[in-house]
């Protein structure tokens, strides 16, 4: 679709999105997704008390909001808004200039538990390993379906 391929947006293979939920239980907890691209991770959540989803492309956002009526939608850029605090954060976040790092970063201030997947950088793996309960290199191509070849880590962070 053209919402994917002008904005650069690497949806989250379905087999990855379970294996992010395996990871924590959903049920009757406050859930962000800090960017929600066409909702792939939110798609999957059962159970939530509530949802918000975060997302800064306006066309994406217009797709949110006609496919998804029982969550929170706020168009914006996800490092420069005020936000309350969260159970639960569920991300992909974009990986370009490290901009991984930082939203991981943020969402471990507002949230309990952080399931994110990151870029599979020296940077990423510097910052974000040791702050993890769980972390790991998750099979090369596992985003080729996406349109990617990038490496990526999954982890896992509770505070």
């Amino acid at each position: 679709p053209q919402i994917i391929t002008s904005f650069n947006l690497f949806q989250t293979p379905l087999a990855i999105v379970d294996k992010m939920l395996s990871l924590v239980d959903t049920k009757n907890k406050t859930i962000l997704e800090p960017s929600a691209g066409l909702g792939r991770i939110i798609s999957k959540v059962k159970g939530a008390e509530s949802i918000t989803a975060i997302e800064i492309n306006l066309d994406c956002c217009k797709f949110l909001y006609e496919n998804f009526h029982h969550i929170k939608i706020k168009q914006g850029d996800f490092l420069n808004m005020e936000l309350p605090k969260f159970d639960l954060c569920l991300m992909n976040p974009p990986f370009k200039n490290g901009l991984d790092i930082k939203h991981i970063l943020k969402a471990k201030e507002l949230c309990k538990e952080v399931v994110f997947l990151c870029y599979a950088g020296p940077r990423q793996i510097k910052i974000l390993n040791p702050l993890c309960e769980y972390f790991e290199l998750l099979p090369t191509n596992s985003f080729k379906e996406s349109g990617t070849n990038a490496g990526v880590y999954l982890g896992y962070i509770k505070n």
